[in-house]
């Protein structure tokens, strides 16, 4: 299955609203064969751009990154979704790559590579 980056950017919430998005989201996500490998909030921010939903303008907001292996057919009605949610003031996936096994590969650190091997073109580049 492939890989995703999905960030989505929430009005400022207090914690139990957070608490709820993130539930109902990771539900939606696993009940449609996702699996979640990471989760990261990257907290309250200013906004280069004020935001526009409901007829409110937005210039603070709050940011949530999921790392996610999922099948293609599951984005045909996440964003939907998920843009449902009142909270919800803009998502974001991006395509990350990878089918099969090496996506669950998370024992890799930097001493495993030099930087000379890391300078190389990928094709050059040692397999694992």
């Amino acid at each position: 299955m492939p890989r995703y980056e999905i960030t989505v950017l929430t009005r400022v919430l207090q914690t139990p609203q957070v608490e709820s998005f993130l539930i109902n989201t990771s539900e939606y996500l696993l009940n449609k064969d996702g699996f979640i490998l990471k989760f990261e909030n990257l907290g309250e921010a200013e906004l280069f751009n004020y935001v526009l939903k409901d007829k409110k303008f937005y210039s603070r907001g709050h940011w949530l990154l999921f790392d996610v292996v999922a099948p293609i057919k599951l984005f045909k009605n996440f964003h939907s979704y998920v843009r449902k949610d009142p909270f919800v003031l803009k998502i974001n996936t991006v395509y990350l790559g990878g089918f099969g096994p090496h996506v669950f590969n998370k024992n890799l650190s930097c001493s495993d590579t030099s930087w000379t091997e890391e300078t190389l073109r990928e094709s050059f580049r040692p397999k694992f």
